[in-house]
C-alpha cells in the first residue's frame, strides 16, 4: 500500500484578509501602549529619565489629593457632558429619523454636522468670545436687564461644560440616528394598532431598538470628553482641574514623561473599566426589559 497523501496546510483566506488590520493595530496601538506603560514605570531624576523601574509614579498619583481631584473632575465632566448630549441629541436624532419631510431632515442634519467641519481650536475660541465677560451672551443678558453684572461663564467648569456639549453632541446624535433610521415603521404601527399609546410605543418599541445607538454614542462621547485637551485648556486657562491638561504639562513643560505616562495609563484603565461597567449594566437592563415584555 502506498503512503497516504498529506493535505498541505492552508491558511484560511479570512486570516490573510485580517493581517493588514492586525499589523496596523499592533504598530499604532499595541506597541505605543506598551511603550507608554514601560515609560510610566521609569524614574525621573535630576531632569532626566533613568532606567530604574518603580511604581513611584503611580503611588504619587494616588497619594496626592490634587491628582485624585483632577481625575474625579475629569470623570465628572465626561459623565455630565455625556448625559447632556444624550438628553439633547436623542430628540434631535428622533426628529431626523421620523420626519417625513426630506427638507426638514436635510436642514437638521446639516445643522448638526456643520460643527464637525470647523477646527476644534476655532470652535473653542468661538466659545471664549461668546462666554467672556464682554461676550455676546453677557451683553444680551445685561442689555435686557436680566443681570446687572457679567456672569462668570468662562475659565470655570461651566464654560468647559457648555463648549464640550456643543462639540460632542454630533457624535451622540448621529450614533442614535443610525439606530432610529433602521427602525421598521411597521413595528410602531403594530403597537399602536394593539392599543398602545404614543408614549407606550416609544418606551416599549422605539427606545429598546435604539439602545445600540445610545450605547455607542454614550461611549464615544464619554471617551472624547475625558480625553479632551484643547477645550479644557482654552476655556479653563489652567484654573479648572483636568487630567489631560496635567498630562500635557508634565510631559511637555516639566519633561517628567514617566509621571505623565502614569497619568495616561491610569486614565486609560479607569475609562476602560467605566465603559465595561456601563456596557454590562446596559446589557443586564436590556435582558430584564426583554423578559418583562414577553
Amino acid at each position: 500500500m502506498g503512503k497516504a497523501s498529506r493535505t498541505p496546510f492552508r491558511v484560511p483566506s479570512y486570516v490573510l484578509l485580517l493581517l493588514p488590520l492586525v499589523a496596523v493595530y499592533l504598530a499604532f496601538f499595541v506597541v505605543p501602549l506598551l511603550i507608554m506603560v514601560n515609560t510610566s514605570l521609569e524614574t525621573y531624576s535630576n531632569g532626566q529619565v533613568i532606567g530604574v523601574y518603580t511604581l513611584a509614579n503611580y503611588i504619587q498619583f494616588f497619594s496626592e489629593t490634587a491628582f485624585r481631584s483632577d481625575l474625579f473632575e475629569t470623570l465628572y465632566l465626561g459623565i455630565t457632558v455625556t448625559l447632556t448630549a444624550l438628553l439633547l441629541g436623542y430628540p434631535l436624532a428622533y426628529v431626523m429619523a421620523r420626519s417625513r419631510s426630506s427638507l426638514v431632515r436635510g436642514v437638521i442634519s446639516t445643522i448638526a454636522i456643520l460643527p464637525l467641519f470647523v477646527s476644534l481650536v476655532a470652535r473653542s475660541f468661538g466659545w471664549v468670545i461668546l462666554l467672556s465677560d464682554k461676550g455676546a451672551i453677557n451683553y444680551l443678558l445685561m442689555g435686557s436687564g436680566l443681570i446687572s453684572s457679567p456672569l462668570p461663564l468662562i475659565f470655570n467648569f461651566i464654560g468647559i461644560y457648555i463648549a464640550m456639549v456643543h462639540i460632542l453632541i454630533p457624535f451622540m446624535t448621529f450614533s442614535i440616528f443610525s439606530s432610529l433610521g433602521n427602525l421598521d415603521e411597521n413595528l410602531v404601527t403594530a403597537s399602536r394598532s394593539l392599543g398602545a399609546s404614543s408614549i407606550q410605543s416609544f418606551r416599549r418599541v422605539v427606545l429598546p431598538l435604539s439602545m445600540p445607538g445610545v450605547t455607542a454614542g454614550s461611549v464615544i462621547t464619554f471617551v472624547l470628553a475625558i480625553s479632551a485637551y484643547v477645550t479644557p485648556a482654552l476655556l479653563g486657562a489652567g484654573r479648572v482641574p483636568s487630567l489631560p491638561v496635567d498630562i500635557y504639562s508634565y510631559a511637555v513643560l516639566y519633561l517628567d514623561t514617566p509621571l505623565a505616562a502614569a497619568f495616561a495609563v491610569v486614565l486609560l484603565v479607569i475609562a476602560a473599566v467605566s465603559i465595561g461597567v456601563y456596557l454590562r449594566v446596559v446589557n443586564v437592563e436590556g435582558m430584564y426589559g426583554g423578559e418583562g415584555q414577553r
